[in-house]
């Protein structure tokens, strides 16, 4: 009997619902392109959390979340930047999809913006309600309030604090 294993990070319909639930719980008008991308690897991996520099009280936040060290779990990850460049093509797909279906704002989207369309808004809503486990949502919690703000001014802040970084978007 052959077995395979599901990778959440290289499926497109499970980054449409991260991306959802993350978008559902944005409190912010709209976050960059790349922001929003490695707050989605984040989502997928948030073990790999642990490898990331942030401020003592934005750690705090984390520690209470209990998350698993990457080297304790049952899984082994590559490095980050190896795993987000991997994710790069589907997470393309995924918002690819996400604004073929009316669900992301076109225009702000064009100008470098992620932010869910007016149809898109209840959508992401029911994705983050019952797609979402708690303990998930209490991840996305902590991405959106308190992981994002790492370097606000720009995306050279967070790309040093996770050494994440993508081309030409």
């Amino acid at each position: 009997m052959n077995f395979r294993l599901w990778y959440p990070q290289l499926d497109v319909y499970d980054t449409v619902r991260r991306m959802s639930c993350l978008l559902a719980a944005w409190r912010r008008d709209a976050s960059g392109v790349e922001r929003f991308y490695i707050l989605d690897f984040f989502l997928s991996a948030p073990c790999l959390l642990h490898n990331t520099h942030m401020p003592s009280d934005t750690r705090q936040h984390f520690r209470s979340l209990n998350i698993e060290r990457p080297n304790k779990g049952f899984l082994a990850y590559p490095a980050s930047p190896i795993l987000f460049s991997k994710m790069e093509s589907v997470q393309k797909s995924a918002m690819q999809t996400m604004i073929g279906k009316g669900l992301i704002d076109i225009d702000a989207f064009k100008i470098g913006i992620i932010s869910p369309s007016l149809s898109g808004k209840d959508f992401c809503l029911n994705m983050h309600h019952l797609h979402s486990t708690d303990s998930e949502r209490n991840v996305i919690i902590f991405l959106v309030e308190h992981f994002s703000k790492i370097g606000s001014d720009g995306p050279i802040g967070l790309r040093n604090a996770t050494g994440l970084r993508r081309g030409q978007l």
